[in-house]
């Protein structure tokens, strides 16, 4: 339902319930008494400095507020004062207002409290609510507001009824009363004013004994107009009492409609506001986004638990708790442009840091940088990592382990940035008190001369393991036994036992097998079974293959049946900035194997391969180089 449907329907709602009478309101603790003709009070007589200003277009506030000149000259200079500090009033032309009328008032006592926000406030002048959470000083101000404000309600339905109509004459002798009533009010709203503002000025008045003394003032107000009651006829009195309970109920009545109408206001403000940020979060994910499930996944074929990395954050080895940990990763892959760079690993990471648990608002950290930076922010490798800290640093945040695989592959500037910041993380002071941090690393790399120098300058807090395949060379070949003994006793397993154990002996006698060198020869064996069904076959393709792994993909290529369409997808595959998909490579191909320019885009398509069989070919002339992996191409070493 739109905004304006809403608003309509609570109209709507409203104005077929109808006013129900004011029966059913609670009626104000104010009305008029019995008529008592009597004469006013010695103490609602006239002094000499406010005697009665002798003309026909007599105004009970314009006298009013000359009566509280006369009575309280310091209230009404600290008022002007107090009006004259606040530059909002200022500006809006308030101070130039006085309190003669009650619209004068209303407008600088709400200005006051608009000011007054951050504590709450909300005043009730004319049937407006007040409320406050102060002190009970404040909640006895409030008490006096409302009450006076239902006397102001239904003085002024008898000044516009009685006192400007041609029966005007007859209530002169109330005039004056009324004056006093009004001076008295006045008096309330120009304390109210003062004790609201935030200016603190001298406030001399404040010396005087019962200043705040809120209920009593309250109470004379209700004595004075009980006094000029006296002076309305009883049906007189009856009728304004209805017709203020009339328009009190009927002022209810809007207030409802108002607080329905704000209510589906703020809701819709609130819902776009939710969209608008929902749609920045979209944006931002958008532009942090990465395969990084795929750059972890990207070469299935290989031996399960020998690719470390994978195996940790696949087998949830890294979570020491594994309701508030979050691991985080990626596997960096030279060559490839998505792959190659740390922004590409802070905006992977923090892609996973801000999905794993969208409730936490870790997103809320990295939005005020996207609004700056916008789609350049995923290049901002300061940035980036500032996002990081800020994300490790919340409350919200439990165990964050960030995985980086193969650090060798990222590009070298980008290397040393992200070591120099992992120093700076790892030996900055506080570590050295709190060594727990939320955050850890594990970095995998080659062992390279400058990598393993940079990171013998990090403190004790960090461990530098190495895996030397040389010192492990024997315990490695132990492995692979075992795996070719498994090996053999799958692809071979019509044979005797016997020529099995001889073509395992014959493999495990080879100085310089390694994984891959094993992989390459039994993906011979398995793509051409039928040429292999024998032991004197298997025994021929060993002793022909060379040991080394470079000059057995060299003997592989040579016995391609199509050298011309494997060295060209090999070549293509090589020069691609990141993997190219299937449809890529097959249009790719296709172009590069043409010998003449195509002369319409309608004549490429028709020379393409069909995307049905197109992965089958890539498969016959370089399934032992290339790995095809959620129809992406890469190599597989």
């Amino acid at each position: 339902m739109g905004l304006f449907s809403k608003i309509r329907e609570v109209r709507q709602k409203k104005k077929t319930s109808g006013l129900k009478g004011s029966a059913g309101l609670p009626s104000p603790s104010i009305g008029p008494p019995t008529y008592r003709p009597t004469s006013p009070e010695p103490s609602s007589q006239p002094t000499p400095e406010a005697t009665p200003l002798p003309r026909s277009d007599f105004e009970p506030w314009t006298r009013a507020y000359e009566i509280l000149q006369t009575r309280e000259p310091e209230l009404i200079e600290d008022y002007k004062k107090h009006l004259g500090s606040l530059g909002s009033l200022q500006r809006d032309g308030a101070t130039d207002a006085d309190l003669s009328t009650p619209r004068s008032v209303e407008s600088i006592v709400k200005q006051l409290l608009d000011d007054q926000e951050k504590k709450q406030w909300r005043v009730s002048l004319l049937g407006k609510e007040l409320l406050t959470s102060g002190t009970s000083k404040n909640k006895a101000m409030l008490r006096g507001f409302n009450s006076i404000g239902n006397i102001q309600v239904y003085w002024d339905i008898y000044k516009k009824t009685y006192l400007r109509s041609s029966h005007q004459q007859r209530y002169q002798d109330l005039m004056e009363p009324l004056a006093k009533l009004y001076s008295h009010i006045i008096e309330y709203q120009a304390l109210t004013i003062c004790h609201l503002s935030r200016a603190q000025l001298s406030r001399a008045w404040q010396n005087v004994a019962g200043w705040n003394d809120w209920d009593g003032k309250a109470a004379k107000i209700i004595d004075l107009s009980r006094h000029c009651s006296s002076y309305i006829p009883p049906l007189k009195a009856e009728e304004i009492r209805q017709n203020r309970d009339s328009q009190l109920q009927e002022m209810q009545e809007s207030r409802t409609i108002l607080n329905e109408i704000q209510m589906v206001l703020e809701a819709e403000s609130k819902q776009t506001r939710r969209n608008y940020e929902d749609q920045k979060e979209q944006d931002l994910l958008q532009d942090f986004t990465a395969d990084y499930k795929d750059y972890k996944d990207f070469n299935p074929a290989r031996v399960q638990g020998t690719f470390l990395s994978r195996a940790l954050v696949d087998e949830r080895r890294l979570s020491t708790n594994i309701s508030t940990s979050t691991i985080c990763y990626f596997f960096f892959k030279d060559g490839d442009e998505r792959r190659m760079y740390t922004t590409n690993a802070l905006c992977a990471i923090l892609y996973q840091l801000f999905t794993h648990d969208p409730a936490s608002g870790l997103i809320g950290h990295a939005l005020p940088s996207h609004k700056n930076y916008g789609k350049s922010l995923a290049q901002n490798f300061s940035k980036l990592w500032r996002i990081l800290m800020d994300s490790t640093d919340s409350p919200d945040t439990g165990e964050i382990v960030c995985v980086l695989d193969a650090l060798d592959e990222c590009s070298k500037d980008g290397r040393k940035q992200l070591i120099d910041k992992l120093k700076e993380f790892y030996c900055r002071p506080s570590r050295t008190t709190n060594p727990l941090s939320k955050l850890k690393f594990l970095i995998t790399s080659r062992p390279y001369d400058d990598l393993e120098e940079s990171f013998k300058g990090f403190s004790d807090t960090t461990a530098y393991l190495r895996f030397d395949g040389d010192e492990k060379s024997a315990q490695i070949s132990k492995e692979v036994n075992l795996v070719i003994n498994a090996k053999v006793d799958e692809i071979a397993r019509d044979f005797e036992e016997g020529d099995r154990r001889k073509i395992s002996e014959q493999l495990k006698s080879m100085e310089h097998r390694t994984y891959l060198w094993l992989h390459l020869t039994f993906n011979i064996i398995e793509q051409s079974p039928s040429e292999y069904g024998r032991r004197c076959d298997v025994e021929a393709l060993l002793s022909d293959l060379p040991s080394e792994v470079s000059q057995a993909y060299e003997k592989i290529l040579g016995r391609s049946k199509n050298q011309i369409h494997t060295e060209t997808l090999l070549q293509i595959v090589l020069a691609a900035a990141r993997p190219l998909t299937l449809d890529e490579a097959n249009t790719a191909l296709t172009l590069a194997l043409q010998k003449q320019r195509f002369i319409s885009y309608t004549e490429l398509k028709s020379n393409l391969w069909s995307p049905k069989v197109f992965k089958s070919i890539v498969r016959n002339l370089c399934s032992l180089f290339i790995s095809v992996y959620n129809s992406k191409l890469s190599f597989i070493h």
